[in-house]
């Protein structure tokens, strides 16, 4: 943890949408060798929600370019049990910001704290730069305004995986609230964390409400234990030197290189236009 950026209290746990999903876009998959076997195909959810279903991830020791031994720990969160899906380096994702939806002030707003937070990790240098685009049908994904209509709804945003791309969703709560409109590019950060392929913080944790939930209905733990991940819920959201070590290590193991026999499968970006 860095220490200009100390632990936050944690956010409610509904506040980040995205789902992990097994979903598999053919298209979207980079080449790998012939003799290597393909992920077995399926579609089955794991809301991360409220952390129910069942939510096995693999997480990513800090030596994980090297050695055979792999330590315990709640690290890097990647992937679930059958799949850990990840960008084919380099890759240039585009988005493109709708305005549909957002008042003129917030539009602006949003489009800057989206942009603020994926320089952060463009700085990292690990093989995925994002950055805006004007044409629409050149980008590999949008960012849009959703208004639940439910006051109760406490999610702040939504994104996605790199084996299921869809919209980033900035909800109306984030940005009608003083306190998380002032932090919107931190909970961006998290996002971003999404889409790059990372899993929540504690998304190997036992949940005690899931009737017959098992050892091995959990994850696979490996790494550096990191609280503070961007990927907590911790009410302001940063990347961390820890951050930075694991997605850095994530990103240099060759594409189906398996851990604990899932294997790591890249994918291509593809142009809204291609779908």
């Amino acid at each position: 943890m860095n220490s200009e950026h100390p632990p936050t209290t944690r956010k409610a746990t509904n506040w980040c949408g995205t789902q992990i999903t097994l979903d598999r876009n053919e298209a979207d998959q980079a080449p790998f060798d012939d003799n290597m076997a393909a992920v077995p195909e399926g579609k089955q959810s794991y809301p991360c929600v409220t952390q129910d279903g069942v939510m096995p991830t693999i997480g990513v020791p800090p030596e994980a370019s090297g050695g055979s031994k792999w330590s315990g720990g709640s690290g890097l969160m990647v992937g679930n049990k059958e799949l850990i899906p990840r960008w084919a380096k380099p890759a240039n994702l585009l988005y493109y910001v709708v305005k549909d939806g957002f008042s003129d002030d917030d539009f602006q707003y949003t489009a800057k704290s989206f942009q603020e937070a994926a320089d952060e990790w463009n700085t990292l240098a690990f093989g995925v730069n994002i950055s805006a685009t004007t044409d629409r049908a050149k980008a590999n994904f949008l960012v849009k305004y959703y208004d639940p209509k439910d006051p109760k709804v406490g999610t702040l945003a939504r994104a996605f995986f790199p084996n299921r791309v869809g919209d980033v969703l900035v909800y109306r709560k984030t940005l009608v609230e003083s306190y998380w409109r002032n932090v919107l590019k931190n909970s961006l950060l998290h996002e971003i964390g999404h889409i790059i392929g990372l899993r929540h913080e504690f998304a190997n944790d036992p949940d005690p409400k899931i009737a017959g939930q098992n050892i091995e209905s959990l994850a696979h733990l490996f790494g550096t234990v990191n609280p503070h991940s961007v990927m907590s819920y911790d009410d302001v959201n940063y990347i961390n030197d820890l951050d930075k070590k694991d997605v850095k290590a994530f990103y240099e193991l060759p594409n189906r290189t398996t851990i604990n026999g899932v294997p790591i499968t890249d994918y291509m970006p593809k142009p809204l236009e291609q779908k």
